[in-house]
């Protein structure tokens, strides 16, 4: 069996473990949150969710998102230049990646601030 077979198959086969699992718990989950909602209920929390806040909790997950991208493209242009090898042009390239990983990371913050700031307000 070739090696990008047997990959293939160990993956498969961690997936459809992981499958199995969420489905032999969907039952106890739908308890679970029922006696969250009846503990809710009796602590008096308010449980209604505004649009707003919907809107607001896939912004930020979108954005964190987002930014662990800009997060990874840092990390790789930081092993694109120790790969350089003193080669100039690598050195320009990975540097270039790094500063626009930097000013697109805070570009995510800005914005990750601003959403909080108006949504959650």
């Amino acid at each position: 069996m070739k090696k990008g077979h047997k990959i293939l198959l160990i993956l498969t086969m961690v997936s459809l473990v992981f499958c199995l699992a969420k489905f032999s718990l969907a039952a106890e989950i739908d308890d679970v949150i029922t006696d969250l909602d009846n503990v809710a209920g009796q602590a008096k929390i308010n449980q209604e969710v505004t649009t707003f806040e919907i809107i607001g909790t896939f912004i930020k997950t979108f954005l964190t998102f987002i930014g662990a991208i800009f997060l990874l493209l840092m990390v790789y242009g930081g092993v694109k230049w120790m790969m350089a090898s003193g080669n100039e042009e690598k050195i320009k390239q990975a540097s270039d990646l790094i500063s626009k990983a930097i000013i697109g990371l805070i570009i995510i913050i800005m914005a990750y601030l601003l959403t909080n700031y108006f949504i959650f307000r």
